[in-house]
């Protein structure tokens, strides 16, 4: 009595998938500590358009990056007091949250597709290749380690730009 069936291919690790600006995204379930519903995100004042802010884990200070810039809107039906969603990464230079629409699920990675280019130019900096998933197909892998890199090249060239400006500035007799 032969039975079918269905052959798998292995698979090559865990995912996470979630939405933010519109689209589906996946991370290393791996890279994943926790995934938190926050109150609010405070601002700080000065910061780059990607830093959304910070959040308070039990007395852990996590910065909050936004990628996306998508707030989704509350509903009067949302009672809950929870506002944000942050999925919170693991690096090497420490704990970094992701400002996400949604968790939607946890999948099997099939496949890597290190090749292929990602349509939005501005997030290319974040994401290390694409992943073929079990439900969602070829989704696109964001690496906390190149969203924190990203950041920090953007903050290092707001400050060129600023000492720039200065220089001008002094050179022209402008007051420093």
């Amino acid at each position: 009595m032969g039975t079918d069936k269905k052959k798998e291919a292995p698979s090559l690790g865990k995912a996470l998938v979630f939405e933010a600006g519109g689209k589906k995204w996946a991370c290393e379930l791996s890279k994943v500590k926790e995934i938190v519903r926050s109150p609010q995100i405070t601002g700080l004042p000065n910061s780059l358009n990607k830093v959304a802010g910070v959040i308070n884990v039990r007395g852990e200070v996590v910065p909050v990056l936004n990628f996306w810039n998508d707030t989704p809107p509350v509903t009067r039906r949302s009672r809950s007091r929870y506002k944000e969603t942050v999925v919170i990464l693991k690096s090497d230079e420490g704990n970094v949250g992701l400002k996400v629409s949604q968790v939607c699920s946890i999948e099997d990675i099939h496949a890597f597709d290190v090749g292929s280019e990602i349509d939005d130019t501005a997030l290319r900096e974040i994401v290390s290749c694409r992943v073929y998933l079990s439900e969602s197909g070829l989704t696109p892998m964001v690496d906390a380690k190149l969203a924190i890199e990203s950041v920090k090249t953007q903050a290092m060239d707001s400050l060129y730009e600023q000492s720039k400006k200065k220089e001008v500035s002094s050179e022209a007799g402008g007051i420093q």
